[in-house]
């Protein structure tokens, strides 16, 4: 049996499994993205909602606390490795 947390044992998730990050809207698939990115954080300073912030892993992650996305593409135009890519 996986260690699990007590909140996760409270959901009913007894698989231990984490909530996969929440990228910005234009992130590729999380393989490719994870692969792609490399953490220049530029898509933070372009965003102009201040919504994208970093991981535990230095990569970003959408923060919906701090307001929402207006889906204006300004983070994908600012990632020059194409790990954010308006299609």
């Amino acid at each position: 049996m996986a260690d699990i947390s007590r909140r996760q044992f409270l959901r009913g998730d007894f698989r231990g499994s984490k909530a996969a990050p929440l990228r910005p809207p234009w992130a590729r698939a999380e393989p490719a993205f994870r692969t792609a990115c490399t953490r220049c954080s530029e898509c933070l300073g372009a965003c102009p909602q201040r919504i994208i912030v970093i991981d535990p892993e230095r990569r970003p992650v959408v923060d919906f606390s701090r307001g929402e996305c207006t889906f204006c593409g300004k983070c994908a135009e600012a990632c020059a490795p194409r790990a954010l890519e308006r299609r």
